[in-house]
């Protein structure tokens, strides 16, 4: 969950743990590394499923919103926000990659 975090391509996938582990201090921790739901086992697959489409539809809105956030409104152009955040993909790329 860290590494999916930490990725500028994944860090906005939401993870939901399904586990074994029940405790409050592992759902606490998975909650803290960056998951958005934690389903301990057994599961109920209606509940399951319903907190899947929860997220999507989540999801769904946030890119929505990031949508307007970095495209201008009236000519759907990129904005500065936009180009900002491509640089910073592309620089950390470029240093993952060892380039120039």
């Amino acid at each position: 969950c860290r590494r999916l975090k930490a990725d500028p391509a994944t860090r906005d996938v939401p993870v939901i743990f399904v586990t074994a582990r029940d405790s409050t201090e592992d759902e606490t921790l998975g909650l803290e590394v960056g998951a958005v739901d934690f389903i301990g086992k057994p599961v109920n697959p209606p509940v399951v499923r319903a907190r899947v489409r929860t997220q999507i539809e989540l999801k769904r809105q946030t890119d929505i919103l990031r949508s307007l956030a970095f495209n201008d409104g009236l000519t759907g152009v990129a904005n500065r926000r936009w180009f900002d955040e491509r640089l910073q993909v592309e620089w950390l790329r470029c240093r993952r990659n060892k380039l120039p």
